[in-house]
């Protein structure tokens, strides 16, 4: 099955006239029409037994009377038997082979429309498995396009963010998300009555759908034997034995009132298509006559059954209960929510996706200029878009950074100032000399911690890794063993990050208090700065430059730890 993403590209992916046109081409190869699935006709009159026995004329009256007398039954009950004897009469002069209502079994007749009302359903199982059920927020959002353009056009415009923030420029990120959302919130409230009963009514035949998709069929199926009765060997089941799923039965088939639309059937062509094909055979003449032939056979199989099988008198016959009426069943009233839920959704991921990207190319291009146009040292072993199949470590920028920063920054120009404040310089304070050496010296072994972890990454723990990956104990045993191994390596990683940070943050602080003192305050300048300096302006000038890639440097370590964080 395709991934949510996919589904998401695909439903505001497609532009308005090109799903017109391809609503218009699954028009012209189907002959369905949105009509009515006729239920059984059932007379109302029926119902009331009290009201029907006192039309009855005075002699028939008598007649169930006297009958009462000599049986020592209830007149009342006597009606009711007449009347239940009268109805199983007409149900078999009407549908030959389905019920015999003298032995209440269910015949061969009915089992042969049933299992054809069952394949009916597979066909639509297959369908809504093709990822409408898993992705219905956005089958709803597609569904939307055909049914409310408009609507689903100003929905598209606030979850456009780079088209947003073009139109806004003055508007923090913040706030034009927010302006998105309300616009979004407020163009769905004033949706039109007509519209929401649209979608309702296509959500509500999407829901009968789904649920006659997934009726337990073989189980009702299952209850018809043959042999051992008047039938001979015809496939027969006592309705005890039925009975409770032919109540369920019946309430969905009376809920199913209409034909599908073919704005529903397109958007289940489409999403069929892009869970089969990738979406690239949509305009396919061979694939949309298989789809709509498909879909018109199960319809017309669905629409035979409510009117071929008399299945509410059936259930009054079978259960002696004249007053029984199939009760419509409740679904799909949520659809709106939904809907709204999964467009506030989407936009706030669009505009996720769209600040993280951008700060992504922002910092790009903030790691380039601080290296001179240079690319970062890779880390091998690491999965990234160059190795996809390396280890996920957490903070593999951050390495790729500091390995990056040690050989080209630290160790270069940064070091050859650095080091004469390690060696001569002479602190006012001995707690800023013991910090400064203890945040050099840590600077100074990243480049072999990294590197030993790169060793790790190639040898012992691609060996776990793979071990664990091709291990084939239970699923719960792999995830553990996988957490514990990748907490380990993570771990090591972040321990890594932290102190370089720290130190990071103590050297630039202690060069600024070198710069510029602040008497009394926790950073002050060196005793022995102007012997240090000699006569030019060279060691100052490298001071001063120091401090600006230190600041930089501690700024890019926040922005990936903060990318890393969003990621």
């Amino acid at each position: 099955m395709q991934d949510s993403g996919t589904f998401t590209r695909l439903s505001r992916g497609l532009e308005h006239d090109e799903k017109q046109r391809l609503l218009e081409k699954l028009k012209s190869n189907t002959i369905i029409q949105d009509e009515i699935i006729q239920p059984e006709l059932v007379d109302r009159d029926e119902r009331d037994i009290e009201a029907l026995y006192s039309k009855l004329p005075w002699y028939r009256k008598l007649l169930f009377f006297l009958l009462g007398f000599f049986t020592g039954k209830q007149k009342e009950e006597l009606f009711l038997n007449h009347l239940i004897n009268k109805l199983w009469h007409e149900i078999e002069a009407q549908h030959q082979g389905m019920y015999d209502g003298q032995n209440n079994l269910l015949l061969s007749g009915f089992l042969r429309e049933l299992t054809e009302l069952r394949e009916a359903a597979r066909f639509f199982s297959s369908v809504l498995n093709s990822g409408i059920l898993a992705n219905y927020g956005m089958f709803l959002i597609y569904l939307g396009s055909l049914e409310m353009p408009e609507v689903h056009e100003r929905l598209q415009k606030a979850a456009n963010p780079a088209l947003l923030f073009s139109e806004n420029p003055h508007l923090s990120d913040i706030k034009l998300k927010k302006v998105a959302l309300n616009d979004a919130e407020n163009t769905i409230a004033v949706i039109e009555d007509e519209k929401r009963s649209v979608m309702y009514n296509n959500a509500r035949s999407l829901f009968c759908l789904k649920e006659l998709a997934f009726f337990l069929f073989d189980r009702l199926i299952l209850g018809f034997q043959g042999g051992g009765h008047a039938h001979g060997n015809e496939q027969i089941c006592p309705f005890s034995v039925a009975k409770a799923q032919l109540v369920a039965l019946n309430s969905l088939i009376f809920s199913f009132k209409r034909m599908p639309s073919m704005s529903l059937l397109s958007s289940m062509y489409v999403f069929v298509m892009q869970n089969e094909h990738n979406g690239e055979e949509l305009g396919n003449e061979r694939e949309m006559q298989r789809f709509t032939a498909g879909a018109e056979k199960a319809l017309f199989t669905i629409r035979s059954f409510a009117a071929k099988v008399p299945l509410t008198r059936i259930l009054r016959c079978g259960m002696k209960d004249l007053a029984y009426e199939p009760v419509e069943t409740a679904g799909s009233e949520e659809w709106f929510s939904l809907f709204r839920e999964k467009w506030l959704s989407v936009i706030t991921e669009n505009f996720n996706e769209f600040i993280l990207t951008r700060k992504k190319n922002e910092l790009t291009t903030a790691l380039s200029d601080y290296f001179n146009g240079e690319e970062l040292e890779k880390i091998e072993n690491i999965r990234s878009e160059e190795q996809p199949d390396g280890i996920p470590v957490k903070g593999a920028l951050m390495l790729s950074f500091l390995n990056t920063f040690h050989k080209r920054i630290y160790m270069g120009d940064m070091n050859n100032i650095l080091r004469p404040v390690l060696i001569d310089g002479e602190f006012y304070k001995r707690e800023n000399r013991i910090a400064f050496t203890e945040a050099y010296n840590e600077l100074l072994k990243v480049y072999d911690l990294i590197n030993a972890i790169e060793k790790k990454l190639r040898g012992e723990w691609d060996k776990q890794w793979r071990q664990i990956n091709a291990d084939i104990q239970s699923v719960a045993i792999k995830h553990r063993k996988m957490s514990l191994f990748m907490e380990e390596i993570n771990l090591s990683v972040d321990q890594i990050i932290q102190t370089s940070k720290n130190s990071l943050v103590v050297l630039q602080n202690v060069i600024g208090g070198i710069i510029q003192p602040d008497t009394g305050g926790k950073y002050d300048t060196l005793s022995n700065m102007a012997k240090i300096s000699g006569k030019g302006t060279e060691f100052a000038e490298g001071l001063h430059l120091t401090l600006r890639n230190l600041k930089t440097a501690v700024r890019l370590v926040n922005n990936i730890e903060q990318l890393d964080t969003t990621e």
